[in-house]
């Protein structure tokens, strides 16, 4: 079965590592998630790091706005997708993400 994890972070959590980032001070973070991809990358598909929220524009009913679309204290970091047996196997590799958070969701088969 095919899911999508949405790699998420808080608000706080978001600055603190483009702070980090920029003071050069991430790289025991990111070394943790290039492990995990490593490790997993017999199930993982596509996926991508997304810029932070700052970069984020909203399109409301033809409205153009700054910031992202979800006003919350959750930050979606990242995605990619993953194919595993089932949703307990899903689950099980979500909980092994170095992150903050996963949002897993199961693709529609189409």
């Amino acid at each position: 079965m095919k899911y999508l994890f949405l790699l998420c972070d808080t608000a706080a959590g978001e600055a603190a590592k483009v702070a980090a980032r920029e003071g050069g001070a991430a790289e025991a973070f990111h070394r943790d998630m290039r492990g995990w991809f490593r490790a997993n990358a017999a199930v993982l598909g596509r996926g991508s790091e997304l810029q932070p929220t700052a970069s984020a524009t909203t399109v409301r009913r033809g409205v153009v706005s700054d910031g992202p679309f979800a006003e919350g204290d959750r930050v979606i970091g990242g995605l990619v997708e993953v194919e595993v047996a089932d949703r307990a196997a899903a689950m099980a590799l979500a909980k092994t993400w170095p992150g903050h958070a996963v949002e897993v969701r199961e693709v529609c088969a189409r």
